[in-house]
């Protein structure tokens, strides 16, 4: 993936129909089901094709009272959202049915779920906007450990996270206070994601991905409308992703903002990038290496 991503497709909602899309994930083992799209307006989760088209007929409605932030794929049968409203976990089949909540955090734990990734050991990280704290549950759901992001003035309110398969290391962006962090296995703080130049640091981090390497950091990077890569050590390395790329060019595309994003572990599909629009006028975006 270190050849520069070309823009593939975008999939904007039809006129007069109003979403929240704030995250992405990645699908594998479902034919032509390739990217999952959490709907907070609509409380549902929407499938695309690598094509980018929506699959309507496997459209997931999670009740009218549900509004999924964050979503990953667990097996191949099943999926943990997250409901930010109302404070609550829910594991799912991958075509809607219910397969439980997960069990009581600790008293007065994560009132507000936000984002939700699946660790190389089968686990799950959890980030909780109320609190400075991720939460690593079993594949259940069952609570295992808390762990502390820093006490003081300026402690990490981790809002999007993902974790590494290959090395188990853990990125971690702070939409409070405008920075983002790559962690260790056990929660230790490594590096703040950095850069030489004051243009190249993160203006306003939102979702964060590993790369299908392991070996670099993809952040949307609101502010700045792009994607950045950086390395494991925190530096900046380039931007692969802008709006400049899409087609065709427009006012809109120049200030694109890119809120969450997904990779896909094959390079033929690439990356999909969630972003931001005006009055319910969320997109999908996708880029990769063009055969």
């Amino acid at each position: 993936m270190q050849a520069d991503l070309q823009w593939r497709w975008t999939y904007k909602p039809p006129s007069g129909s109003a979403v929240l899309w704030r995250s992405a994930c990645a699908i594998s083992d479902l034919p032509g089901l390739d990217w999952l799209v959490p709907d907070a307006a609509e409380h549902r989760l929407v499938y695309f094709s690598a094509a980018g088209l929506p699959q309507w007929d496997y459209q997931v409605r999670l009740g009218f009272d549900f509004s999924p932030a964050g979503v990953c794929q667990v097996t191949n049968h099943a999926l943990w959202v997250t409901d930010w409203r109302l404070g609550r976990i829910e594991c799912r089949s991958v075509f809607g049915h219910s397969l439980g909540r997960a069990p009581p955090l600790p008293e007065g734990a994560c009132r507000s779920p936000a984002d939700i990734c699946s660790t190389r050991e089968g686990h799950l990280l959890l980030t909780d906007l109320s609190s400075s704290r991720l939460y690593r549950l079993d594949a259940e759901g069952r609570h295992l450990a808390t762990i502390e992001l820093g006490k003081g003035d300026r402690p990490l309110r981790p809002s999007y996270v993902d974790c590494c398969h290959d090395n188990g290391f853990i990125a971690v962006s702070d939409i409070e206070n405008g920075r983002a962090a790559v962690l260790n296995p056990r929660g230790d703080l490594l590096a703040f994601l950095w850069a030489a130049s004051t243009e190249d640091e993160p203006q306003q981090p939102f979702g964060l991905r590993f790369d299908a390497s392991g070996r670099h950091v993809l952040l949307c990077d609101s502010g700045a409308h792009r994607v950045a890569r950086h390395s494991l050590e925190g530096a900046f390395v380039d931007a692969p992703i802008s709006g400049g790329q899409i087609k065709p060019e427009s006012a809109e595309t120049a200030a694109w903002r890119p809120r969450g994003l997904a990779c896909s572990g094959s390079p033929a599909n690439g990356i999909c990038v969630v972003a931001a629009g005006s009055q319910g006028r969320d997109s999908l975006h996708c880029f990769g290496r063009l055969p």
